[in-house]
């Protein structure tokens, strides 16, 4: 998935007459986006070649999504914030625009904050499964089909903007800068461009979980669900995808309800 991910604000359940802004952040060891065992992979990059942005700031972010909440609150609905990079809902839910010093403890929301974790050792076990998965499902030939864009006269894609951020679309620059040039594909340098998407998201991982960490020392109260079981009956394949469910639900989905349900009714 693209390294620079949007936060979404999704309409919940009706908060009934709880008065007050109150929200629902859910905050994840990423990449956790999607608890089916059975997921496919998503596509990853495009060829496309309409301009694209720089990265809004995230007094950007929290401009538009503040709008978007009041009118969610306005019709007593529940606003979920979902995903995200950690310094966009931080700049949204507090004052500052990021918490690169020291978290904001003024919140701006009455927030309940859902941190899904995974210890990191599974997690990485995951990330690898998952650009492996991501290869198998056609992912160089998206990249070499996005690499063809480039040469074309209309391309206006620049390095390090939008798509020239995505995963795999960096690290298999030198990869395909080489193959082209040498008419055909070479395996230890497609081996290496494949660890050094593993190698970068897991530490992309590891420093969003930093940052969970660090806004949870500074006083923000960080509900921590542990998902580590269901990730590692996950990558146990598909006859454990049953007991996966369950755990699932156990471990997260009914915790997760009984602590919405008492923030709403506190």
């Amino acid at each position: 998935m693209p390294s620079e991910q949007r936060g979404r604000c999704w309409e919940g359940q009706d908060s009934g007459d709880h008065g007050g802004d109150r929200s629902t952040a859910a905050s994840t060891s990423p990449p956790t986006r999607s608890p089916s065992p059975t997921a496919a992979a998503s596509p990853t990059t495009s060829s496309a070649t309409s301009p694209l942005p720089r990265r809004p700031p995230p007094s950007h972010f929290r401009l538009l999504a503040r709008s978007s909440l009041s009118h969610i609150l306005s019709r007593h609905r529940l606003p979920l914030i979902v995903g995200g990079s950690n310094s966009f809902i931080h700049a949204l839910v507090t004052s500052q625009n990021s918490h690169s010093h020291s978290p904001d403890l003024l919140l701006h929301y009455d927030c309940c904050f859902l941190w899904v974790d995974v210890a990191l050792p599974v997690l990485n076990q995951y990330l690898f499964k998952r650009v492996d998965d991501m290869f198998d499902s056609g992912m160089l030939a998206e990249l070499a089909a996005f690499y063809d864009s480039l040469n074309r006269p209309d391309s206006v894609l620049r390095p390090g903007v939008g798509l020239m951020k995505a995963i795999g679309v960096p690290e298999f620059a030198h990869y395909f800068s080489r193959t082209r040039a040498a008419g055909g594909g070479d395996a230890e340098l497609f081996r290496e461009a494949v660890d050094r998407i593993k190698d970068n998201t897991c530490r992309l991982a590891e420093k969003q979980m930093g940052k969970i960490q660090r806004l949870r020392g500074g006083g923000w109260e960080m509900r921590r669900l542990d998902a580590t079981d269901f990730f590692e009956a996950v990558m146990a394949g598909e006859k454990t995808a049953p007991a996966a469910e369950e755990i699932w639900e156990e471990r997260v989905l009914m915790p997760t309800v009984k602590i919405v349900k008492s923030f709403l009714e506190g």
